[in-house]
């Protein structure tokens, strides 16, 4: 190492070069270059944002991609009946039309030597990120169809609980005299979107939604309040290794809250005992108005897919042993046999074919085209032989 001139490195490392290099004249010109570079990329992306909100307003848009307009809450179904309309531009797109009687669905069939089946449910149901015609309840409609003439009205409303469903029920059956009901359950959220009855002291559930510790309260903050972030995060969500690295990095996994972990655990709280109680009063009373009932049992991301199960139990804190994914689907199983009523669990042939089927959005949690296909499929394979 001969050939390595000492004095050079000397002269290099020492401080009178360095303090030649940050000059006064030279630490201001620098300042002042920083100090224009980011004011000029402010100033520029305010411009963005104010032809952003002229031209492509995103306050059209709910946080959950559904057209702001198409909620009204002066409906009975919260849906505002007539709508027309599609979903925000991103991991998806389809159209989405709302019937006179605000249900996602063609106007309801009124001649009674049909049979007809209501299907009771949330988005999932709604078909949530999909055209009309492929969710599972327009596909099965389709495959009864070649049994028997049949029709499914979809009464699907993003965001309701079990319930809503129960009343959404006793309003339709004025007017839509069903003959079988599905009433389809998601285990992610549908036990904690049930409201639960206040107490005397006036504190209702304090145990509700809790937001779970991966920042989405914050990214909630931008969509609502910066209409240039949802321009460009959900232009950029329709571009395939785009989506990769923001699920692979943990951007963008998906969750929902914590609670969809919290269902998992077979040890209760007193709020989730309460909770198991109503939801199983629900079911007993929808029931005893139409004893052709068949609870659909939808699965989480989750339950279906392990990596998804062990990226929320690391980022949510919680001990693996603490969980089991099929808890909630067996104790529903139990209760529907001892009351006699059918279930359908979807969770066993999601899981047997996750290895070589994505049936969830690679962001979204909720179906895809494929997952609408084999829910169609196992309802219509265990449904048949009922209705026969």
């Amino acid at each position: 190492m001969a050939f390595i001139n000492s004095d050079k490195i000397k002269n290099i490392f020492s401080k009178e070069k360095w303090r030649s290099f940050f000059t006064r004249d030279k630490f201001k010109r620098v300042f002042q270059n920083m100090l224009l570079f980011f004011g000029s990329t402010f100033f520029i992306l305010i411009i963005c944002e104010i032809l952003v909100r002229i031209f492509f307003n995103q306050t059209a848009y709910t946080v959950s991609s559904y057209p702001e307009r198409m909620f009204d809450s002066k409906s009975e179904t919260r849906l505002r009946p007539n709508f027309k309309g599609e979903f925000a531009p991103g991991e998806f797109s389809a159209s989405i039309h709302i019937n006179s009687i605000g249900l996602r669905d063609n106007e309801p069939i009124s001649d009674t030597s049909i049979y007809r089946i209501l299907g009771l449910g949330d988005s999932f149901t709604f078909g949530h990120g999909v055209e009309a015609e492929e969710s599972f309840i327009e596909i099965l409609e389709n495959k009864l169809n070649k049994e028997e003439k049949t029709d499914i009205l979809n009464a699907g409303i993003p965001g309701t609980g079990p319930d809503h469903y129960l009343k959404l029920y006793n309003h339709i059956k004025k007017s839509y005299k069903s003959d079988h009901v599905l009433f389809c359950l998601f285990i992610g959220n549908d036990l904690n979107d049930l409201k639960l009855k206040k107490n005397k002291g006036g504190h209702g559930n304090n145990n509700a939604k809790k937001e779970d510790n991966s920042g989405s309260s914050f990214k909630t903050f931008l969509r609502k309040n910066v209409h240039l972030y949802s321009f460009v995060v959900d232009r950029a969500k329709t571009i395939p290794f785009v989506r990769k690295f923001l699920v692979n990095s943990g951007i963008a996994h998906g969750m929902i809250g914590n609670y969809i972990i919290d269902v998992l655990k077979p040890k209760l709280s007193i709020e989730y005992e309460k909770r198991w109680a109503y939801l199983f009063q629900i079911i007993k009373n929808t029931q005893d108005i139409n004893n052709n009932l068949t609870i659909v049992l939808i699965p989480t991301r989750e339950q279906v897919y392990p990596d998804r199960l062990n990226k929320a139990i690391q980022q949510l804190g919680y001990n693996k042993k603490d969980i089991e994914i099929d808890f909630p689907n067996r104790k529903i199983v139990d209760f529907c046999k001892s009351n006699n009523i059918n279930c359908i669990d979807l969770l066993p042939v999601f899981i047997k074919s996750s290895r070589t089927k994505k049936m969830y959005f690679d962001i979204d949690p909720h179906f895809n085209k494929l997952g609408h296909e084999m829910a169609a499929q196992i309802i219509y394979s265990k449904l048949i032989t009922n209705l026969k």
